[in-house]
């Protein structure tokens, strides 16, 4: 298919041509092999319409044409960054300073802004990976905040460099119980943003492959696992990689709760304290609009609002849960028995789903989202691992090997395939070294 697609690269002039074989251009006309090199049309109005991996089409909103990919580019102060990064951390002294030289005082203000907010994110992933590299158990989000605590109360310093927005206005001698109180809200309210991110965001411990959720219950030695296991014909270990999968595409689909930060399980608007304060960004969709929270139930009412409602198994049979679990092999006789046992076992054999109440804007619960569920951040932990899985079609990546190597994205016909971590990759080069960060 990409063959209609195709042009010719002469390495020495740069002329593109329609043949292969060597330079025709009126200047150059070098015997050496051209570079045969691929482009994506784009349609009538200059986007790219759909995508040439996974054919997923691009739509319209709000009077605009959202194309089906991101457009990947290098930006200047990413570029400066990571070399700024890599001086400081070589040179290993007390209060070591590179001094970066731009053209405007507005690019500098920029400059200085990114690359701080850029180091402190990464600082703080750093801490997380060396703590969790120091455990035999797997670790609750709870544990990381403690650890992390412990390590800012102790380094007054790295807390106001990490947490600044947590002291502003604040007096700076000391630590009081707000202050103790506002600093664990912050560190808890960035592990729900670092584990309840998208799979969209490539920046993470976990599209990095470094680490995976795992959650209560959901095991190879489980008795219900054990008892499914045997009747769909995969091994207990399988099925428990998928059943998680499952509920990894829950989480990181923003129907994600925690008891103490329940930041997926409202409405968020500019006004409100933890907006303004900067502790979290303020979920806007494509519109520009907030986006409210999304919760889960296994059958949906007709009163039922389907905005921050999405259904586990319908009689359609079109739900992301069905169309995942029928990519798993499991005999279509099987399949409603399944589905039926398997939100049983997650919503009340093992509660990793809970039951939640989605809040509006004013407060209250929102309207027509009664018995709603979302993953429970007290029924789940994070442990270390080497190694990630991709699909080879729509490249999404996965923590763990699905059943019949089945990709968890929505109308996705690929096979997710074991993935090695790149050894040239900058992010992972820097967890691996001691971090000194740009401030």
């Amino acid at each position: 298919e990409f063959e209609k697609n195709q042009l010719f690269f002469c390495r020495w002039c740069g002329t593109l041509h329609q043949h292969s074989g060597s330079c025709s251009g009126p200047k150059c006309k070098r015997k050496e092999a051209l570079i045969p090199v691929y482009f994506i049309p784009l349609n009538e109005s200059g986007a790219l319409g759909s995508c040439e991996s996974c054919g997923q089409r691009g739509k319209g909103f709000a009077g605009r044409f959202i194309e089906p990919v991101k457009a990947l580019r290098a930006i200047t102060v990413a570029d400066v960054h990571i070399l700024a990064q890599n001086m400081i951390n070589a040179l290993r002294g007390p209060r070591q300073k590179v001094i970066v030289f731009t053209d405007n005082r507005q690019d500098a203000a920029f400059q200085a802004g990114w690359m701080q907010d850029h180091a402190r994110r990464y600082r703080l992933r750093h801490l997380i990976y060396e703590y969790l590299r120091q455990q035999t158990e797997p670790s609750s989000i709870s544990d990381i905040v403690e650890h992390l605590f412990k390590l800012l109360k102790a380094d007054h310093n790295l807390a106001q460099v990490l947490a600044p927005e947590v002291f502003v206005g604040r007096a700076k001698e000391s630590y009081g119980r707000t202050v103790d109180n506002e600093l664990k809200y912050f560190l808890r309210i960035a592990l729900m943003l670092e584990f309840g991110s998208n799979f969209k965001k490539i920046d993470c411990l976990e599209t990095w492959g470094l680490v995976k959720v795992v959650y209560k219950d959901v095991v190879p030695e489980n008795e219900w696992i054990v008892e499914w296991s045997n009747k769909l014909k995969i091994s207990p270990a399988e099925l428990a990689d998928g059943v998680s999968s499952l509920l990894d595409v829950f989480r990181r689909s923003r129907s994600f709760h925690d008891e103490k930060a329940p930041i997926f399980s409202r409405y968020w608007h500019e006004g409100d304290e933890e907006i303004q304060r900067g502790y979290l960004p303020l979920f806007t969709g494509p519109n520009g609009k907030p986006l409210g929270p999304k919760g889960i139930k296994e059958h949906l009412d007709p009163s039922d609002n389907k905005t921050w409602l999405a259904e586990f198994a319908s009689s359609g049979g079109r739900t992301m849960s069905q169309q995942f679990v029928g990519k798993w092999g499991i005999p279509q006789e099987l399949r409603p028995q399944f589905l039926g046992s398997l939100w049983d076992f997650v919503a009340n054999k093992a509660r990793v789903l809970s039951p939640v109440e989605l809040q509006g804007n004013k407060g209250g619960q929102l309207p027509g989202t009664a018995g709603s569920y979302q993953v429970s951040a007290q029924q789940m932990a994070i442990v270390l691992q080497q190694g990630r899985f991709r699909c080879n079609t729509c490249k999404r990546i996965h923590t763990r090997q699905t059943p019949n190597g089945a990709c968890s994205a929505y109308n996705c016909s690929g096979t997710v395939k074991p993935e090695q971590l790149p050894e040239d990759n900058y992010d992972l080069q820097i967890l691996n070294l001691p971090f000194s960060m740009v401030a």
